[in-house]
């Protein structure tokens, strides 16, 4: 038998207002209003439900963009207002001329005989979005309810009074055209909107009508350009993605124009209504973190419940703190943090200061399956909170190994790290047994050692593995040669085997069955050391003729994937998406599991300077990049944000080819962002941070708003659906599901994440069952998932 897969195609369409004319002030209905809800200006956009304050034909209400929005059956209208001011003889002219046209129900609207009366006046900008052809009464119906309501005292007639009028996040028009729904829901203080097509159905069908728009064109870029009496009005040019067996495979949509201010979609000969979607990246969440002092994200976690650990370092002493260990700030010029944000980003499980009375920062974070949160970094404080600590301060700057508890307001173990001499904590991972390996730069020569690889050295990496309780050594050992050498990022796999990476001055440095040998000025390195820490399985080079370093590093099933910046043009290239674009550029590197050659490897940045920070990959391969950028021609693929400013921080998704990109996108506002960590649960969404200075860097549903100077951001960025079915997340429906359920189920394995995407029979339950059906579905010719019925429409 056939199998046929029955799946939804949406396409994903962002209004954008751009031009600066327009603006929203208060209507004179509005002003009416009174919603008794703090800081209503700072919550998300939502879409309020008419209960009787309003017009009958209206369904609901939404603010966005500068235009309020008001939602009918018969179309969607866009009302702008703009004050007037009565002494600008320029405006005053112009209101006479506009006073003199006609009314119209569409369009522009004057109440210049209303403002020759009074010292300002309100005038209005009304565009219809009109469906051709579509059903004449959709039904509209509110999707996700939000927590806050709002009250309306219109007038002092008790009977008009309107409170607990619901919000919602979407307004859903069902069946607008025959098996098509359309989808208005917001990002941010932006609206977005999808035509979400079921198998079967005609796109084609769907014609959209600006009326009160002068004209409509496509530019360039492939946007919609609405010009208005006002300014023009932008829509992004139309994203669709479908998933094949093979993983995402996007879709060239563009616009397609009619007569009358009217236009469509055209979705090429590609086009497979029997393959799943896969929308472009958008924000779950994204907030500010911080204090009225300065701070920054270095390193960022995520546990199997969606929570985000993030530690870096703060100089504020009104940093958010939540169940600490720590609650105040301890002095000197920063300490370190450690916040776990809740699932949904809004809100604080925990926060805690962490720090003595000098200097203390915060680098990576690694968190393990009880929740609790493993830190480093480096400290100058001779009173750093130690608790069952393997060294006591040693003087001079030191490397910190910090282990809290899962409700984060105490220690598990806390250690100083170092010689007599500068050290510093860089990289931290976690191994299935809970002991933290740690990774650096240490100048002492009297670094502690434990049965070393090389047991003497100075102005070295170390690389150190601790025991379960902290308070002794597995082993530790210098790495390095006879110049300098850096430790930076560090990895483990399921054998024990540590993965380090980080930059070599030395000509020497140890190689083992090395990909390269010595390149040039200075160059990366990759390091795979022995279970026991004593001797190489390899070690190589990385780089070209100038200089480079590794900064992060991954491992899956023993592939090591690396990312940092490289300045020569012939930086090793394997299958790349791009080749080197000059004066600084990000890499991403894929070694074999000898590490004497490589899968891929592809430079990454546009003609200004580039660095990749962190790295993350999935369990089937994908990597997934951040660092920052002062390039305005960054590679981008459907992002959520072009360029903002002159540094942003990055987010990119690359293929498990490495040759091409799932998504690219910068992320930032109009001042300075950096990128520097990132982590990635088992749903494939990205979770980022860094630090910004822009007061207007993207935010969703935040926790905090901009809080002053430089503050850290902490940003949720999912690119794809998933699919019913797909328990390993691997983007596509197989055996290896089988596989993953039966180890869930039988043999104490780990759960799939999310969850439901497990639930291939969408029983609610993940079980025997669904094995049994998805065995039906890829060997026997059974039902798609999501379809058991068999009606050709998804039932979960």
């Amino acid at each position: 038998m056939k199998l046929l897969r029955q799946y939804t195609i949406a396409l994903l369409l962002v209004l954008l207002f751009v031009s600066p004319a327009l603006s929203t002030e208060t209507s004179q209905s509005d002003q009416s209003s009174i919603f008794t809800v703090e800081q209503l200006d700072l919550m998300p956009l939502a879409f309020t439900e008419n209960v009787g304050q309003w017009d009958d034909r209206v369904q609901f209400k939404a603010n966005a963009g500068g235009a309020a929005m008001w939602f009918t059956t018969d179309g969607v209208y866009y009302q702008f207002t703009r004050r007037i001011t009565a002494n600008d003889p320029h405006e005053r002219a112009d209101r006479e001329r506009l006073s003199q046209k006609p009314h119209s129900p569409v369009g522009r609207r004057s109440v210049a005989s209303e403002a020759c009366k009074k010292p300002d006046s309100i005038e209005q900008l009304v565009i219809k979005a009109s469906f051709i052809g579509a059903n004449p009464n959709p039904e509209i119906i509110g999707d996700n309810m939000m927590e806050y309501k709002c009250n309306y005292f219109i007038g002092n007639d008790p009977d008009e009074w309107h409170t607990d009028v619901p919000n919602y996040k979407a307004v859903i028009f069902k069946d607008v055209y025959s098996g098509i729904d359309l989808k208005y829901y917001g990002n941010g203080k932006q609206m977005e909107y999808d035509f979400i097509v079921s198998p079967g159905a005609d796109p084609n069908q769907i014609m959209v009508q600006y009326d009160g728009a002068k004209s409509i064109s496509v530019n360039d870029a492939g946007e919609l350009v609405v010009e208005t009496e006002w300014g023009n009005i932008t829509e992004l040019r139309p994203l669709v993605y479908q998933l094949d067996a093979n993983g995402c495979m996007p879709i060239e949509g563009r616009y397609i124009l009619f007569t009358d201010n009217t236009f469509g979609f055209d979705l090429g000969d590609r086009y497979d209504p029997t393959l799943a979607l896969v929308i472009d990246p958008t924000l779950v969440y994204s907030t500010y973190l911080g204090g009225s002092s300065s701070e920054m994200g270095h390193g960022i976690a995520v546990d199997g419940g969606g929570c985000a650990y993030v530690t870096g370092l703060t100089a504020s002493t009104n940093f958010p703190t939540e169940s600490p260990y720590q609650g105040t700030f301890q002095g000197g010029d920063w300490d370190v943090f450690v916040t776990k944000m809740s699932a949904s980003g809004n809100s604080l499980v925990y926060s805690t200061y962490l720090g003595g009375g000098d200097r203390d920062e915060g680098r990576p974070i690694a968190v393990d399956g009880n929740g609790c949160a493993y830190v480093t970094g480096l400290t100058r404080s001779t009173d750093f909170p130690t608790q069952n600590p393997y060294q006591t301060d040693q003087g001079d700057w030191d490397a910190f190994v910090t282990k809290l508890s899962a409700s984060g307001n105490s220690l598990v173990y806390s250690t100083y790290l170092g010689g007599s001499g500068p050290d510093y904590g860089e990289g931290i991972a976690i191994d299935d047994d809970y002991c933290a390996y740690v990774t650096g730069r240490a100048e002492s020569s009297d670094f502690p050692t434990q049965n070393p690889y090389q047991g003497e050295g100075g102005d070295d990496a170390f690389v150190t593995k601790l025991s379960v309780s902290g308070n002794s050594l597995v082993y530790s050992t210098y790495l390095g040669g006879s110049s300098s050498d850096d430790g930076y990022g560090i990895a483990v796999d399921g054998s024990g085997c540590a993965y380090v990476t980080g930059q070599t001055f030395s000509t020497d440095f140890p190689t083992q069955n090395p990909y390269q040998t010595d390149q040039g000025s200075y160059d990366a390195f990759v390091t795979k050391l022995s279970t026991s820490g004593n001797s190489l399985v390899y070690s190589t080079y990385l780089g070209g003729s100038s200089s480079e370093y590794g900064f992060r590093i991954a491992v899956v099933i023993g592939y090591a994937y690396v990312t940092g910046s490289t300045h020569s043009s012939d930086f090793p290239m394997q299958n790349p998406y791009q080749t080197y674009q000059g004066s600084g550029d990000v890499f991403v590197t894929k070694l074999s599991t000898a590490g004497n050659s490589l899968v891929y490897s592809t430079c990454l940045g546009g003609s200004s300077d580039d660095q990749g920070r962190e790295i993350a990959v999935s369990g089937s391969g994908y990597a997934y990049a951040s660092g920052m950028t002062w390039s305005t021609d960054f590679p981008t693929q459907d992002p959520y944000q072009t360029d903002q400013n002159s540094r942003d921080a990055f987010v990119t998704k690359l293929s498990t080819s490495g040759s091409s990109l799932i998504y690219s996108t910068y992320l930032g506002g109009s001042s300075g962002d950096d990128g520097h960590g990132i982590a990635i649960d088992g749903g494939g969404c990205a979770y980022v941070t860094g630090g910004t200075s822009s007061t207007n860097f993207p935010t969703q549903d935040p926790y905090q708003t901009d809080q002053g100077d430089y503050d850290v951001f902490v940003t949720k960025l999912c690119g794809s659906l998933y699919i019913c079915g797909d328990a390993d997340a691997s983007e596509a429906v197989d055996i290896d599901d089988v596989v993953y359920l039966i180890q869930y189920i039988f043999a104490g394995g780990p759960a799939p994440d999310p969850l439901e995407s497990g639930d291939a029979d969408c029983s609610g339950d993940v079980d025997i069952d669904d094995v049994v059906y998805l065995i039906q579905y890829i060997f026997a010719g059974g039902n798609a998932p999501c379809d058991p019925d068999g009606d050709g429409e998804p039932d979960c």
